[in-house]
C-alpha cells in the first residue's frame, strides 16, 4: 500500500502510519462521523423527514408517488429507499415512530458519506478523506436535516473514478461510467449539466459523444413504469420536470439582479423551453464553466461542476449546503473552502429547519439573525473559489508572478510554482492508499 506525498496535516505526516494503522483510523473517524450523525437525528426533524415518511409508506401501499403527492420532485430512487427504510423499521425494529425512521435514514446516508470518504483517501488523500467525514456541514446536512444529495454524488463521483482509471477508456468502461451517471440524475438530478460537459470534452469520438447523452436516457426510462397512470404523468410534468423550488431565490441571482433587474431578464428569456427566464442564464453560466474545464480529468471536472452548481443555480435550499463537499475536501489547503465551511456552518446551527429549531438554540439563532448572517454569505466563499480557479489557470500562460497561496490546487496536484514556467497542469493523482 502507498500513500501518496500530500497526506500531511498540521505537522503530521500520514504516510509513515502502517497499512493497519491508517485503516483503523479511518474506521475510527467512520464511526465517530457516523455515530454524531445518528445522534443528531434524534434531537428532531424538520417536515422533509416527513416526506421520506409519506413516500415510504406510499411506495409499501403499492401506490405511485408522483400521483399521490407533491413532494417527491426527483427520479424513482429516492423513493424506494424511503420504503426500505420504512421496511426495515416496521419489520426488524417494530417500531413506527418518526425518532427511529430519522435514525435509520441518518445512518444510511452517514454510510453513504463514509463511500464517499473512502473514494477520497483512495484516489486523492487520507485529510481529504478524513475532513470529509469530520466536515459539520455534513454532520448537520446528513445528520439532521437527513437530506441525500450525497447518494446523487458518491454515484457521479464513482462514474468519474472509472473515466479517469485510463487515459482513454474502453467503450464498455465509458458505458458503465455514463450509466452510473445516469443512476445519480435518478438519485436526484443534481448533475444534470455534468453529462453536456462530458459530451463537448475535446479530442472525442463520436461513439463517446452519443454514450454522454446515455445519462439523460436512463433519467427518462426511469419514469417510464408510472406513465400509464395520468395523474403521475401530470405530477412527473408539474413536480419533476417544472419544478423551481424557489425560483431566483439563489446567490446568482442577486448578483446579477444588481446589474441588471431580474424581471428584464425573466422576460428576456421567457421563450426559452425548459430553461425560461433566469434559468436560461444559470443553464448558461454553467455551461461556459464545463467549457472552462474541458481539458481537466474527469474528476477535476466534478469537483467544480459541484462548486458552480451551488453558485449559479437559480434557487437554493439548505441542503444544497452539501454539495460542494468533496471539492472543499479536496481543495483543502485554499482559504476559501475554510471560508465555506464556517460560514455555512454558522448559518445551518442557526436555520430553522436544521438544528436552529431546537429550543435550546433560540437565543444563537436570535443572535444570528440580528448579525443578518445568511447563506449567501458562505456562498460568497466559492464564486471566490471559481474566481481565483480560474484566474489561477490563466495565469499559468502567463509570465506574471502572483503569491502561489492566492490559488486553489487540489490535493494529489503538485504546488504551483512562483513562476509560471515551473506550473505543470497534472489531474491524475501521485499516488493512492491502496
Amino acid at each position: 500500500m502507498t500513500l501518496e506525498t500530500r497526506s500531511r496535516w498540521l505537522g503530521f505526516d500520514f504516510a509513515s502510519l502502517s497499512k493497519g494503522s491508517l485503516f483503523t483510523l479511518f474506521a475510527a473517524l467512520a464511526v465517530l462521523s457516523t455515530g454524531a450523525k445518528v445522534a443528531l437525528a434524534g434531537l428532531g426533524h424538520n417536515i422533509d423527514l416527513e416526506s421520506w415518511v409519506l413516500l415510504g409508506e406510499l411506495v409499501l401501499d403499492g401506490k405511485i408517488v408522483y400521483a399521490e403527492t407533491e413532494r417527491s420532485n426527483w427520479g424513482p430512487i429516492w423513493s424506494y429507499v424511503c420504503a426500505g427504510t420504512r421496511y426495515a423499521q416496521l419489520h426488524f425494529l417494530g417500531t413506527a415512530s418518526l425518532e427511529d425512521f430519522h435514525r435509520l435514514m441518518a445512518l444510511f446516508l452517514s454510510l453513504v458519506d463514509v463511500v464517499i470518504a473512502f473514494l477520497l483517501v483512495r484516489c486523492r488523500s487520507f485529510v481529504a478523506g478524513a475532513l470529509f467525514l469530520l466536515n459539520p456541514v455534513s454532520l448537520l446536512i446528513t445528520g439532521f436535516h437527513s437530506h441525500f444529495e450525497n447518494v446523487a454524488i458518491v454515484l457521479g463521483f464513482g462514474a468519474c473514478l472509472l473515466l479517469d482509471k485510463d487515459s482513454a477508456p474502453h467503450p464498455l468502461r465509458f458505458g458503465l461510467a455514463m450509466t452510473m451517471l445516469g443512476l445519480s440524475l435518478v438519485a436526484k438530478h443534481v448533475l444534470i449539466f455534468l453529462p453536456l460537459w462530458l459530451f463537448f470534452r475535446p479530442h472525442q469520438s463520436r461513439l463517446r459523444r452519443v454514450f454522454s447523452l446515455i445519462p439523460f436516457g436512463v433519467f427518462a426510462a426511469s419514469f417510464l413504469p408510472f406513465i400509464h397512470d395520468e395523474r403521475a404523468l401530470e405530477g412527473i410534468f408539474d413536480h419533476v420536470v417544472h419544478y423551481d423550488s424557489v425560483h431566483l431565490d439563489g446567490f446568482f441571482s442577486y448578483l446579477v439582479h444588481a446589474a441588471i433587474p431580474l424581471p428584464t431578464i425573466e422576460a428576456l428569456f421567457s421563450w426559452v423551453p425548459v430553461f425560461s427566464g433566469f434559468q436560461f442564464v444559470w443553464f448558461a453560466a454553467m455551461m461556459a464553466t464545463g467549457f472552462a474545464v474541458r481539458h481537466k480529468s474527469y474528476q477535476e471536472q466534478l469537483f467544480i461542476y459541484l462548486v458552480a452548481m451551488v453558485v449559479f443555480a437559480s434557487a437554493i435550499a439548505n441542503q444544497y449546503l452539501v454539495i460542494p463537499l468533496v471539492t472543499c475536501a479536496v481543495y483543502w489547503r485554499h482559504f476559501s473552502t475554510w471560508w465555506y465551511v464556517g460560514m455555512a456552518t454558522l448559518y445551518l446551527t442557526a436555520s430553522p429547519v436544521n438544528v436552529g429549531m431546537l429550543p435550546a438554540m433560540a437565543p444563537y439563532a436570535q443572535l444570528v439573525i440580528e448579525l443578518g448572517l445568511d447563506r449567501w454569505h458562505s456562498i460568497t466563499a466559492l464564486f471566490f473559489f471559481l474566481l481565483l480557479y480560474w484566474v489561477g489557470h490563466r495565469w499559468r500562460t502567463t509570465r506574471v508572478t502572483l503569491p502561489r497561496w492566492l490559488f486553489p490546487v487540489a490535493d494529489s496536484e503538485p504546488r504551483l510554482s512562483t513562476t509560471p514556467s515551473d506550473v505543470r497542469d497534472v489531474g491524475a493523482p501521485i499516488g493512492k492508499l491502496g
